[in-house]
């Protein structure tokens, strides 16, 4: 996963490296005077430069010196004649030991150079694979909070030190990430307001692009061993990895506080101008007609009076229905829709909705094929009924006084899909994803309407766990297909009146 490896580091092992050397040459000797009544001298030689060699691959360069110096010393006490004495009568000896402690030290130097090798290649692979952790990691995360506490976490793990990261913000430094609890804000201020890590106070800073990005700071009274020059470099690598990774998710936000900053302008320019152009043509006919009617010197038919009485009526529906959409749309922009469910019939809700724009259909003929045994469904009677209306509306818009508009309901088992088709021009394959959003007006359509209607029948749709679609009717006219969930409806206990 991408969890970092903790750091432990071999040095810490060397403070009890000349004890095994101590306790290594002791074993050997006790080894060599078991061997000393049927071996000579050269293969008890061998014993101690094989021990020897053995101390500098597991302890390193000093014990492995003192364990030469030592083997030399042992073997002339305990095993070249006359016994327990540094002394001797035969010359030969003196070159032997002389010869023994300079291939002891040779081994010694070359058996340590090759550990350090070892364990320097060693360190590199646990580096790479704590770098590797932390930027695929990085790479997974969006979002300043989510990457400084991925950053943070892994600094915790890496180094075993509590730390504190802290990012500039309109305040100030704000902490943001790490488990470090006992920290100074006015030092950690200073340091960043100085841009100086040496303000009195383990700190770091995360270097940018353009400047740093933010603060790292460490429990004071690190250990020695933390200060190393590798562990110093793993630590400003890590920054600067994750120096580019804040520095690109702060980009990002503030870019898409720049596009939601626009999208709002635009959005509310569009809201005032759908305002102040559609509200305008149905008032001023109010206005026109209603004037008509009040004026004393305008003489009017009984026919004349009815039609502009007519006029209003349908210019004041107009305007409800533009006012209604705005209204709607603001209130599903503002946050999570407020369902007000309830177990119902489809009809019901669709009556009512026929009801109200029966003054705006017209001369079309409008056909329902509702089966009677539909499912009973939980849904928003007040929201689903706006959906029917956009609906109605929208299919009237783009239809001609003669045009016949099919309303279909069909039980699907898990679902329960309604479409209305009409059998008017039908839509463009390029526009049946568009005339869904907001303020989008497709061409062919009469005068009149904000674009709203079919932008807020998705929203009130996917609010209720469906989907809306628009595709082609059989007729060659435009189909918009909706779809709600079907659960079973709760049993109700019907108690008998006696």
């Amino acid at each position: 996963g991408g969890k970092a490896i903790p750091l432990w580091f071999m040095g810490r092992r060397r403070k009890y490296g000349y004890v095994f050397a101590v306790l290594a040459i002791m074993a050997c000797t006790a080894m060599a005077s078991l061997m000393q009544p049927y071996f000579q001298l050269p293969n008890i030689v061998m014993v101690y430069l094989a021990m020897v060699a053995l101390v500098a691959f597991l302890a390193g360069r000093g014990p492995s010196i003192l364990a030469s110096v030592l083997a030399a010393l042992a073997f002339d006490f305990f095993n070249v004649p006359p016994h327990f004495l540094l002394t001797n009568s035969d010359g030969q000896y003196l070159l032997t030991l002389g010869i023994m402690l300079s291939i002891s030290l040779l081994i010694s130097s070359l058996t340590s150079l090759l550990r350090d090798k070892v364990e320097e290649s060693h360190r590199r692979e646990q580096y790479t694979a704590m770098l590797y952790a932390l930027t695929r990691e990085l790479a997974a995360t969006r979002g300043v909070e989510a990457l400084a506490a991925v950053v943070a976490r892994h600094l915790e793990n890496v180094f075993q030190v509590a730390v504190k990261l802290l990012l500039p913000g309109a305040g100030g430094l704000r902490a943001v990430a790490g488990q470090l609890q006992d920290w100074s804000p006015e030092q950690a201020a200073a340091g960043w307001q100085a841009q100086d890590e040496n303000a009195g106070w383990p700190l770091y800073l995360l270097p940018g692009t353009t400047g740093s990005v933010g603060l790292l700071l460490f429990a004071p009274g690190l250990p020695p061993e933390f200060l190393q020059p590798d562990r110093e470099r793993l630590l400003r690598t890590m920054l600067s990895s994750a120096a580019l990774a804040l520095e690109r998710a702060q980009y990002v936000e503030a870019v898409e506080a720049e596009r939601v900053k626009v999208e709002s302008e635009r959005l509310k320019n569009s809201l005032l101008s759908a305002v102040s152009h559609d509200l305008r043509t149905p008032l001023a006919t109010i206005v026109g007609a209603s004037s008509s009617l009040v004026a004393e010197d305008v003489d009017l038919s009984a026919e004349e009076v009815a039609a502009l009485h007519r006029l209003v009526f349908h210019s004041s529906m107009r305007m409800r229905s533009l006012v209604e959409n705005i209204l709607d749309m603001a209130r599903l922009q503002s946050g999570p829709v407020n369902l007000r469910c309830e177990w119902q019939g489809l009809e019901e809700v669709l009556g009512v909705a026929l009801q109200d724009l029966r003054p705006w259909l017209g001369k079309r003929r409008i056909v329902t094929r509702v089966p009677t045994d539909l499912p009973l469904l939980n849904f928003d009677p007040v929201l689903l009924q706006r959906v029917f209306v956009n609906l109605l509306e929208n299919a009237v818009k783009y239809t001609p006084e003669a045009a016949v508009i099919t309303i279909t309901a069909e039980d699907c088992g898990s679902h329960v899909q309604v479409g209305v088709a009409d059998n008017g021009p039908g839509l463009p394959v390029a526009e049946r994803e568009a005339v869904f959003e907001k303020f989008y007006r497709g061409a062919g359509g009469r005068a009149g309407g904000a674009g709203l209607g079919l932008s807020i029948c998705r929203a009130i749709i996917e609010a209720h766990g469906g989907r809306i679609a628009a595709t082609s009717a059989a007729g060659g006219g435009a189909c918009f297909v909706f779809s709600l969930p079907a659960s079973p409806a709760p049993d109700v206990a019907v108690e008998e009146i006696p």
